[in-house]
């Protein structure tokens, strides 16, 4: 007797989760008013067995499809149907099998939703869904279903919101389950985070230390990229030479490329090392004279040569150097300059429409006439040729 009374009440379960499996076909086929037949008849089923997993994963799937097809009550369906498949703990055969199709369906989603909310700028909006997204994922690991590719842009995208909201702990534990998950380093997302670490001390050296030794590992993984270079210059700002040593270790990796020599010689540079950059934008232009980018750092490394060397000519110990000194200046600035000119004149012809370039030519043909010796013949030449690239700017600027 009991045994009958037992397939019975499966039987009348089967039949009950038979037509709400109905509903839900026709609600997904596009009958609305099926999607509420379904809620219902699943809302009483649940009153006479509120535990039952097949059910729950009923639930879970109904919402889920509400979620997509109405907008409107997308974040309640959503957050519905992950309550559901949380709590519906381990099913087994068919259901559970609906259910891991189910629970990735929706972390599919909730990454999505996190995504747009992500760009949009919604930062505490952000904050839940990743919260949403972590059960999500917990319930997933739970059935024995893991999406590496779908929980890694999660774990990047957490990353991201925990470093904008200050929660450094969590950006940090986000960051390294990233890297678990994919088995590589995310340059950018890691300059994120170190550069949000080095701010949370108020720019004391403490907070910048705890920057470059998170960025420690992962620059030793990708010693030439170039967010990370300068990134670490940047944060070493307190401590060029440890900032130089880096650059000196990997110089010569840089220098195999036009890109890598560049960003050498603007990082020397931004440490203070101004003929080590001087040496990687030669080393560039000995590959490639007409490169505009080097030509255009070499004129502004000689001008500010010479202004370094105008300073002291007009400085308040000028009156008090030497006839011969004060004559040694002058012959080294003019000299600065004439090199500048030269470097600026090379960049101009391979990028003759550069406003950036021109107004470096300009500003170094203005100096050179201002320097100029009595007699100089080449004041004549560095008029004209001032005159002429003026008039190319004005151009420029009208076209605009």
């Amino acid at each position: 007797m009991i045994a009958w009374l037992w397939m019975a009440s499966l039987e009348a379960k089967a039949g009950k989760t038979t037509k709400i499996e109905a509903a839900l076909a026709a609600y997904d086929a596009g009958d609305a008013e099926a999607g509420t037949e379904a809620l219902e008849r699943v809302e009483k089923a649940l009153g006479k067995a509120p535990d039952d997993p097949a059910l729950l994963v009923l639930v879970g799937r109904i919402e889920l499809a509400r979620a997509q097809r109405d907008p409107a009550a997308a974040a309640a369906a959503l957050e519905h149907a992950l309550a559901a498949f949380e709590r519906a703990g381990t099913p087994e055969g068919a259901v559970r099998a609906q259910a891991e199709a189910a629970v990735l369906q929706l972390a599919s989603v909730l990454v999505a939703d996190l995504t747009n909310q992500v760009e949009a700028k919604q930062w505490e909006d952000a904050q839940a869904g990743v919260d949403r997204c972590q059960r999500a994922f917990a319930v997933a690991t739970r059935l024995g279903q893991r999406d590496a590719e779908r929980e890694a842009a999660y774990q990047r995208l957490a990353t991201r919101v925990a470093v904008q909201v200050g929660d450094l702990a969590s950006a940090r534990a986000h960051f390294a389950t990233l890297h678990e998950l994919t088995g590589t380093w995310d340059g950018a997302l890691a300059v994120r985070v170190a550069r949000k670490l080095a701010e949370s001390g108020g720019g004391a050296a403490g907070s910048a230390v705890e920057a470059t030794n998170f960025l420690f590992p992962i620059l030793e993984a990708m010693p030439t990229d170039e967010g990370l270079l300068r990134a670490w210059v940047e944060l070493s700002a307190a401590d060029p030479d440890a900032a130089v040593a880096r650059l000196d270790n990997v110089r010569r990796q840089l220098l195999a490329s036009k890109s890598g020599a560049l960003l050498l010689g603007e990082l020397y540079d931004q440490c203070g090392r101004r003929d080590q950059a001087r040496a990687a934008y030669e080393g560039l232009l000995a590959q490639e004279p007409t490169n505009i980018q080097a030509n255009q750092a070499l004129a502004k490394f000689w001008l500010a040569s010479a202004q370094a060397t105008r300073a002291q000519i007009d400085g308040e110990t000028a009156a008090t150097l030497p006839s011969r000194e004060q004559k040694r200046l002058l012959t080294t600035q003019r000299a600065d300059l004439v090199l500048a000119d030269q470097y600026a004149t090379a960049a101009v012809a391979a990028g003759p429409e550069e406003r950036p370039v021109l107004e470096l030519l300009a500003q170094i043909l203005e100096a050179r006439i201002a320097a100029a010796a009595k007699g100089d013949k080449s004041l004549a030449d560095a008029t004209s040729r001032l005159t002429t690239t003026q008039a190319r700017l004005a151009a420029l600027q009208a076209s605009e």
